[in-house]
């Protein structure tokens, strides 16, 4: 990561640190449901010391689609070919395809039900909080800063990737419904 991007270094440790809390999340919504999820490895404290070890127990527990987003995004970081202004753009683009995605069901006559499930409903909620929304934005800001410092970027790579990342989007919220 570019030394003069301090401010953007933070912002993706604060993210990494959410994603630990929203593993907590998933794990405490399934012992409320009485639903045995896989079993998988604690998460290392730091982002730059995951890697393969993390996708064995994905590849074998859970669905295809779930795990070969997984496989993409890290092997995203492991390739030295993409810019570092890419690899912000695909995880706002992550982010920002959670956000929306469920965005749209909080705005559903069903989710305004008295029978919708509550259990569902943390998750709607977690993914649609303003704190959420506000760290996509800096994403989105940062992603504009590495850019304007003088970042390479390649937009024609970078497209490439956000189409990959659509096709995985697709294939995993295909998977959650099936």
């Amino acid at each position: 990561m570019p030394e003069n991007l301090s401010d953007l270094r933070l912002l993706l440790e604060k993210g990494y640190k959410s994603l630990l809390h929203e593993r907590e999340l998933f794990h405490s919504n399934a012992r409320n449901r009485n639903i045995d999820l896989p079993p998988t490895s604690p998460l290392a404290p730091s982002p730059a010391t995951e890697h393969d070890s993390q996708l064995y127990s994905l590849k074998q527990d859970f669905r295809p689609s779930c795990y070969q987003y997984a496989e993409w995004m890290i092997s995203c970081v492991d390739d030295t070919r993409i810019s570092f202004a890419n690899l912000v753009l695909v995880l706002w683009g992550i982010e920002k395809c959670y956000f929306e995605a469920f965005s749209y069901v909080k705005h559903e006559e069903a989710y305004r039900s008295p029978e919708f499930d509550e259990g569902y409903r943390k998750f709607v909620e977690w993914w649609t909080a303003a704190e959420f929304g506000k760290y996509i934005d800096e994403l989105e800001d940062g992603f504009n800063a590495v850019r304007e410092k003088g970042e390479a970027w390649d937009e024609e790579q970078g497209r490439e990737l956000m189409r990959v990342m659509l096709e995985h989007e697709a294939s995993f919220w295909a998977s959650a419904f099936s």
